[in-house]
């Protein structure tokens, strides 16, 4: 062998041994092992849902407000896989009394479901869920109990509350710290009782199998205990519980002589972690990973040999839920044990100008959601004033114990539970021991697909007299309610027929004409096939009702909100100037009775939609942008300074470019619509576009189009016309100003809502205005929402108004 091949199988031998070495050090088995645990934790990512309303109980004929937050199940992040969005309303037998129909793809979920003036009291349920939830993830449905009062709300309460059956005896859990209890070695368990699906404060004992008592534990009002014990593993225990003068015994999970065990100890700044191994697999010098992940994220990891102790700085840690996951040598799961750090890293600021306000009286509301640099954090909220007495009494501490799926105990749910002690986020912490297990096992939840969703395709079947299907018919779908549309398609053999549009507002009218191959209108039967809604069982586990007093009840009804008999009860009353001549718009969609107004009528098909804009006072050209009364600033105007535009209330998404000859890109968009479309357009300017955000300071326009119930033009009178079931348009709530104090006619301003904004997009601090009602009372703010980054959002504060 020469000199040169020699030297380069050195080289070689030593490069490859240098390569099987590292890929054996700890070091990269444990970065191996992070990335894969992370991708795990990745495949699994879902969409979840939760559900925002502005109160939890109201009169028929009241509007819910509600707002829906569709979230990456891991990340926390906005999610907009799925097409469509549904969200109903259930009674007490599951069965669906309203439904509606969000655009999720585009992110318009905010609305509002307007209850039925006959609708009987009693507890209802809302549900906000996509196809593939409904399909086979119902855990991942937003379920929200609301009660609508009634003259008969209390006698039916009370009556179903003596048929209620109850269960035999009560359901009790045990949770091991880290998943097992450790033999020979002091170990915490954590414990659920829970009665007729409700917490149950509860005493009872742990004893071996030889009547010695090892422990004992008493659950709180939520249904919480823990206990320590040191279990020897060559004997057996159980709890043992005296359930009305009978004793009930249950058995403690079994030992797992393979496996290991994380232990928290909370410190001052910090928590330790204590790793412990069962002596099956215990051997001096034995190496495992510890490895912590916080949402999607790795967070932590190290090395241990044997029996040890990692202390963790809790500043290092996120705000949130981090989960720590114990492998083997060879990677084999061992043990896992979930922390919950609420160290204030997200600081959400929230206050209003006054503490108390006179009847009809103006509050400002300042807003702002940073970092811990105080730096503005981009963030979609939703921001509720309600009547504190409408809201769930145990809407700040729901039942801990409801959700006893580990990966059902998440950021959100905690978020929302303000009264947890630091020992009861603890305990809950205890309850979470399954995620491995979960990760592990493959996604069963069925994929989603947004471009291929055929819900809101138009299908149906031609037939003739004899109900027998007509084949190689022409037709025509044709719409002119919301936007000019015109299909065509032609009968199969079996009569049948489709339409591929997708995307269209709810009530949107239709007519199709049916032609023979001779353009010959032909007299058959058309036959719309009816909307597939998905149809799913709501688990009893998420169908627990409010927990409300019936005081509260007869309050809300014989005082201060009976407006049952007010035709204007679904909306807050609003003084709107009088006109000189007739309205011919829905004065229903103002918001604002000092705005200005342009009604559709009044604009000429040649004068064009923005000259027509130009012409209210106020509104000018600089230097090719529009503006509201001038500059509000130093600076040049550029499309920064344009007015806010929405359309139907949904923002409008402007690029920037605009027609030749037209360098605003809001005249741009402006003169691009039709007339003949638009119902009217509402400018608001100053304070009262405040509500719309920081953009909202330069002036608003509202372009609100037409009824979706516009009569088609048809001459052919055989043609099939319909209204389809479509997209729920996002619903601006209105703005109500102070009554004129001379106008006797008005009647008390009784809003039980102030304010509701469930599309709220905040990218630095916010002011927003708002009037209080006629009604003494203490008003709840609550704000709830996501950052860019999938932290959660979730603030309370509260004013008075005599």
């Amino acid at each position: 062998m020469s000199y040169y091949k020699c030297l380069c199988f050195i080289i070689f031998f030593v490069i490859q041994t240098a390569l099987v070495f590292g890929q054996n050090s700890p070091s990269y088995i444990l970065d191996s092992a992070s990335g894969k645990l992370i991708a795990d934790i990745r495949a699994h990512e879902k969409e979840h849902a939760y559900l925002v309303t502005d109160k939890a109980i109201y009169m028929p004929g009241e509007n819910i407000w509600i707002k829906t937050f569709l979230l990456n199940s891991i990340s926390q992040k906005i999610s907009s896989r799925s097409k469509y969005l549904f969200v109903d309303m259930v009674n007490e037998k599951d069965s669906v009394i309203k439904i509606i129909i969000l655009d999720a793809a585009n992110k318009q979920l905010n609305s509002r479901i307007v209850i039925p003036g006959a609708l009987p009291a009693g507890n209802y349920w809302l549900r906000a869920y996509t196809k593939p939830m409904a399909a086979g993830e119902t855990a991942s449905i937003a379920v929200k109990p609301i009660f609508i009062a009634g003259k008969d709300a209390v006698d039916n309460r009370v009556q179903k509350k003596k048929q209620r059956v109850a269960d035999t005896i009560p359901a009790i859990s045990f949770y091991p710290e880290g998943g097992s209890m450790m033999t020979g070695a002091n170990s915490t368990v954590g414990v659920t009782a829970l009665y007729n699906g409700n917490p149950l404060a509860i005493k009872g004992q742990i004893k071996d199998n030889h009547e010695a008592i090892a422990s004992r534990f008493t659950t709180n009002e939520q249904g919480l205990a823990k206990f320590d014990i040191e279990p020897n593993g060559k004997r057996k225990y159980e709890a043992v519980v005296d359930w009305n003068g009978r004793e009930i015994n249950y058995p403690l999970p079994p030992f797992n002589f393979f496996g290991g065990q994380i232990a928290v100890t909370t410190q001052p700044d910090s928590y330790k972690l204590r790793i412990l191994l069962e002596d099956s697999i215990f051997k001096p010098g034995i190496q495992t990973y510890l490895i912590g992940v916080s949402k999607d994220s790795l967070v932590f990891a190290s090395i241990g040999r044997g029996l040890y102790e990692v202390n963790i700085d809790q500043k290092k840690l996120p705000e949130g839920i981090t989960t720590f996951y114990l492998l083997d040598n060879n990677l084999k799961f061992l043990s896992e044990r979930s922390i919950y750090s609420r160290d204030n890293k997200l600081h959400v600021v929230a206050k209003t100008d006054k503490q108390v306000y006179p009847k009809e009286g103006q509050v400002t509301l300042s807003v702002s959601i940073t970092d811990s640099s105080q730096h503005a954090l981009t963030s979609l909220i939703a921001i509720a004033v309600s009547d504190s007495i409408l809201d769930n009494p145990k809407s700040l501490c729901p039942p801990a114990v409801l959700p006893l799926q580990g990966e059902d105990i998440n950021n959100f749910f905690l978020a929302h539970n303000d009264c947890q002690s630091d020992a009861d986020l603890d305990m809950l912490m205890l309850l979470k021991n399954n995620t491995y297990a979960t990760i592990k096992n493959p996604l069963t939840m069925p994929a989603t697909n947004v471009g291929t969703d055929s819900l809101l395709y138009i299908k149906g079947t031609i037939s003739n007299d004899k109900s027998e299907p007509v084949s190689n018919q022409v037709l025509t779908l044709l719409s002119n309610s919301d936007k000019t549309m015109m299909y065509i398609d032609t009968t199969d053999s079996d009569g049948q027929f489709i339409f591929p549009v997708d995307n269209y507002k709810d009530s949107t009218q239709f007519a199709i004409q049916v032609t023979s191959g001779r353009g010959n209108s032909k007299d058959v039967n058309v036959i719309i096939d009816d909307m597939n809604y998905p149809h799913f069982s709501t688990p009893l586990s998420l169908r627990q009702p409010l927990q409300i007093q019936n005081s509260s009840i007869a309050k809300y009804m014989s005082s201060k909100y009976d407006v049952a008999h007010d035709d204007r009860q679904s909306l807050p009353p609003v003084n709107i100037k009088v006109q000189k001549k007739p309205v011919d718009y829905d004065v229903s969609k103002r918001v604002n009775s000092n705005s200005v107004v342009v009604a559709g009528s009044d604009i000429g098909e040649n004068t064009g939609v923005g000259n027509a804009i130009l012409n209210v006072g106020g509104m000018h050209l600089l230097n090719g942008m529009l503006v509201v009364n001038g500059l509000t600033s130093l600076n040049a105007p550029d499309k920064f300074s344009e007015p806010l535009l929405l359309v139907d209330g949904v923002q409008v998404g402007l690029s920037g470019e605009s027609q030749i000859g037209q360098s605003s890109p809001v005249m741009s968009y402006l003169n691009s619509l039709n007339s003949k479309d638009i119902d009217f357009i509402e400018i608001l300017k100053g304070p009262d576009g405040a509500n719309y955000g920081l953009r909202g300071g330069n002036g608003v326009i509202l372009i609100n189009l037409r009824s979706t119930r516009r009569d088609l033009k048809i001459d052919d009178n055989k043609s099939k016309m319909f209204y389809a079931k479509g997209i729920s348009a996002p619903a601006m709530f209105p703005i109500s100003v102070n009554h004129q104090k001379d106008d006797k006619a008005s009647l008390p301003d009784r809003r039980s809502t102030l304010f509701w904004n469930g599309s709220f997009l905040s990218d630095n601090k916010a002011t927003i205005t708002f009037n209080t009602s006629d009604v003494p009372a203490t008003y709840k703010v609550t704000i709830t929402g996501i950052t860019i980054h999938g932290d959660i959002i979730y603030k309370t504060l509260s004013f008075q108004t005599k």
